[in-house]
């Protein structure tokens, strides 16, 4: 695919040095946004469990809770 003048990606020279601290600057983003979004997605899970057990009438077991 042939990308048109106003499409085209300027280059630009990078040092090896620089590119390899970039590397691990950016595993190490990849890494805390994935643990970010674990710590979200669980606690999005256990606020709707509880939530959905207040709108059932039922209690949860506190020792599920607590793995939760």
């Amino acid at each position: 695919m042939i990308l048109s003048d106003e499409n085209e990606i300027a280059e630009f020279s990078v040092e090896l040095s620089v590119l390899d601290q970039l590397k691990v600057r950016v595993q190490l983003a990849r890494q805390i946004e994935q643990n970010q979004h674990k710590i979200k997605k669980a606690k999005f899970e256990k606020n709707w469990m509880k939530e959905t057990a207040e709108a059932l009438g039922v209690d949860l077991d506190s020792d599920y809770m607590k793995f939760v």
